[in-house]
This record gives structure tokens, C-alpha cells and sequence, in this order.
């Protein structure tokens, strides 16, 4: 378990039980008043890397990268060995 995860998960269920609470006496408006006011941006996103590798996932992704080439790509794969290799970044 990651070292702060019991604090985001704590948060994140403060948050959701303010924007549900059980009372059920919140319009939308108000619901999403409070998510403006406590989040910005969250995202989730599993993305194999290159020590949780797996290439029978791999066949499964459904997020891929379309190179210039016109190659498609999971984007697992990417991220974990061909980014290196496009010419876009090599030379940053």
C-alpha cells in the first residue's frame, strides 16, 4: 500500500459523502458547487510500465497512440519502450 493512500481515500469519501449525502437534499446545482470547490482534475488511469509489464494485457488495451507513421500502438507500449524511440522526443 502506498505511503498516503489512506489519506487520499479518506478524502475522496469526504468529498463524495459531501456531494451525496444521505439525506439526498442536494439539487445538481448545489452537488456540483461542492466538486467544483473540491476538485479540479482526477484522473485514473492504469498504465502497465516497464516493471508491471505484461504482454497478454497488452493485448487487451483499449487506449492506443496513432504515430506519425500511422502506426497504432497501445499506449501501455508506448509510454513503456517506443516513446524513446520517436523521433518527437529524442532530441529533448
Amino acid at each position: 500500500m502506498y505511503e498516503n493512500s489512506n489519506i487520499l481515500l479518506r478524502k475522496f469519501k469526504n468529498i463524495l459523502n459531501r456531494i451525496f449525502p444521505k439525506d439526498n437534499k442536494l439539487n445538481d446545482v448545489e452537488r456540483q458547487k461542492i466538486v467544483e470547490e473540491s476538485l479540479k482534475t482526477v484522473y485514473l488511469f492504469q498504465l502497465m510500465d516497464s516493471w508491471t509489464f505484461d504482454s497478454k494485457r497488452l493485448s487487451k488495451c483499449s487506449c492506443q497512440h496513432l504515430l506519425p507513421d500511422n502506426k497504432i500502438i497501445p499506449s501501455c507500449h508506448y509510454y513503456s519502450y517506443s516513446r524513446r524511440l520517436d523521433k518527437r522526443f529524442t532530441n529533448i
